[in-house]
């Protein structure tokens, strides 16, 4: 009660904060953001005069996307036991049901071929925390910060769990998550019967431009609880980002 220290340990030696610094941040976004809002993730279609059709995949800041169909039973895409069409991942917000969307608007145009970019300049260049590679040498605590992400950029080898919304499990994390997406993206298109040319390639969306299709993740409040149990850096990383944005500051580590 006098305030007396009783007892300490190496008191002035720095340490790296962890998890109070996300009870923090999540403190801080969930007093700052819309927590009933979701984040889509968005294509685009641009059209050159010599009828050449190029597609943009645009993320904003959903890195729990399913690599197969939308499934609004899960905050996640992720999981080892699949209930969609395609073989591979299924969750809120699915990359699958996206490429249908957009194969659908692409034929409605009579296009089945196009070139495929990937836009992940919503946050800035910087998305590594210094010293982030000598703490996590493995990538199983970290992801860099990604517009768009599958399953938090989880790779399971296969054994991922059945619900991708519980596990307990730290399996080594991509370390270019927003490409590894478009890749994903790439592969789906394929299975609705649309062509993609040459390489996936980094690009940006033309700023009048609307949407050709999109999905939506779950609500913020519903990824801010998934953050926090699973103590995900990744997804307290970026709600730390998108704090930033909304409230005119610099989005750096």
């Amino acid at each position: 009660a006098s305030g007396n220290v009783a007892a300490e340990n190496n008191i002035d030696v720095p340490r790296t904060p962890a998890s109070t610094m996300k009870t923090l941040t999540a403190y801080a976004a969930a007093v700052e953001l819309d927590m009933g809002k979701t984040l889509d993730t968005q294509t685009y279609l641009e059209q050159s005069q010599d009828g050449t059709a190029r597609l943009v995949l645009k993320g904003n800041g959903d890195m729990l996307l399913g690599a197969g169909a939308s499934d609004a039973n899960h905050i996640n895409g992720g999981g080892g036991k699949y209930r969609c069409l395609f073989p591979s991942l299924y969750g809120r917000a699915g990359l699958g049901t996206l490429a249908g969307r957009t194969a659908q608007a692409l034929r409605q145009r009579g296009i089945t071929s196009v070139t495929l970019a990937y836009d992940d300049t919503l946050f800035d260049n910087d998305r590594w925390p210094q010293g982030i590679a000598e703490l996590d040498t493995d990538h199983l605590y970290y992801a860099p910060t990604a517009s768009m992400a599958v399953d938090g950029g989880r790779n399971w080898n296969g054994t991922g769990p059945a619900n991708p919304d519980v596990f307990s499990a730290y399996p080594a994390l991509s370390m270019q998550p927003a490409r590894d997406a478009a890749l994903v993206f790439q592969q789906r298109l394929a299975e609705q019967g649309i062509t993609v040319q040459g390489f996936v390639s980094q690009g940006t969306v033309a700023g009048a431009s609307h949407p050709l299709a999109s999905v939506r993740s779950a609500s913020l409040n519903e990824i801010m609880a998934f953050t926090m149990r699973h103590s995900d850096n990744s997804l307290a990383e970026e709600f730390g980002r998108l704090l930033a944005l909304q409230v005119g500051t610099d989005n750096s580590p």
